[in-house]
């Protein structure tokens, strides 16, 4: 019985997020299909308040969009993630409109707002990621709320739904 696991009152709530983790991210899934067992895993720790769990693997699903866009824009750093995409992001910002690579398949536009959206995410929370062995993991004793572990995994989902309407 799976409500012998749940940790709060709203039982409601966390079935639904058990019986269906999926909803809410079927558009970004359809996109980027290697995210699936990471947004699965996401609700289901959320829904049974392993938050840090549910956060890593919300970062993991980040990870990998950081990874797509990084492809997209041209990012040779053989260390594929967050880092040398932002890097790249950085560059063809400071750059500006007019040297912006025409071959690049996003406009501009796209890449400022990306910029200014990593950006956003990076001082909301990578100061408690890491990389070991080219995996994220969680700083050890980084305790996180409900509300906080709430508002991370919105932001990536924005983050996934931008760059599925952004990029081809």
């Amino acid at each position: 019985d799976w409500s012998s696991d749940v940790c709060s009152s709203d039982l409601p709530d966390q079935r639904r997020q058990l019986e269906n983790p999926f909803s809410g991210w079927r558009k970004i899934i359809k996109r980027f299909g290697a995210v699936s067992r990471d947004v699965e895993e996401m609700n289901e720790c959320f829904a049974l308040c392993r938050y840090t769990a549910a956060i890593f693997h919300s970062l993991q699903v980040a990870e990998l969009g950081a990874i797509e866009l990084g492809g997209c824009i041209g990012v040779t750093d053989p260390k594929k993630g967050w880092g040398p995409t932002e890097r790249k992001l950085r560059e063809l910002v400071k750059a500006g409109h007019t040297t912006f690579p025409s071959a690049l398949p996003v406009t501009f536009d796209f890449v400022e707002q990306m910029h200014r959206e990593i950006e956003s995410l990076t001082l909301a929370w990578r100061h408690k990621v890491d990389h070991a062995a080219n995996r994220l993991v969680i700083i050890p004793n980084t305790d996180f709320t409900p509300d906080i572990a709430e508002h991370i995994i919105g932001a990536m989902r924005i983050f996934m739904l931008r760059l599925t309407e952004g990029m081809p």
